[in-house]
């Protein structure tokens, strides 16, 4: 890991910590970075997902069902299954590519530990960005 990613992970580390302090009791809604893993999946997809392209698309897919955390693995077939659900123009846009997994791998936003199965890596919240929010 360079100096950088090992910063990233810092930060991530404890704007986590301080979204936890910050929040009453445990309502099903995480947040890190600012996000708001308590929305819907079709909430969720639309402020976050829409007009992104298919690696963000995944990784943000990933982060929904991992509510951010970077220890949980979530199943591809999980991914797929609500990505094919959400085709229309107004949300993912098109059907999943199997690609999409490599090129969030290669860009260091997810990993994965064992076949079938990513989690958020380090560095998966550089997607994040205002201008993505609506």
């Amino acid at each position: 890991m360079t100096d950088h990613d090992l910063l990233l992970d810092l930060q991530r580390r404890v704007e986590a910590l301080e979204s936890r302090a910050a929040t009453s009791g445990d309502m099903g809604v995480t947040s890190t970075a600012g996000v708001n893993f308590g929305l819907n999946p079709n909430a969720f997809v639309n402020k976050y997902a829409q007009g992104r392209t298919g690696k963000e698309k995944f990784t943000w897919l990933v982060a929904f069902f991992s509510k951010g955390d970077d220890t949980v693995e979530v199943p591809l077939k999980d991914v797929e299954q609500l990505w094919n659900r959400m085709t229309a123009k107004t949300q993912l846009g098109v059907k999943f590519n199997y690609l999409y997994t490599n090129e969030a791998k290669v860009n260091g936003w997810v990993d994965s530990p064992r076949k079938g199965y990513y989690r958020l890596a380090a560095g998966w919240y550089e997607i994040y960005d205002n201008k993505g929010e609506k």
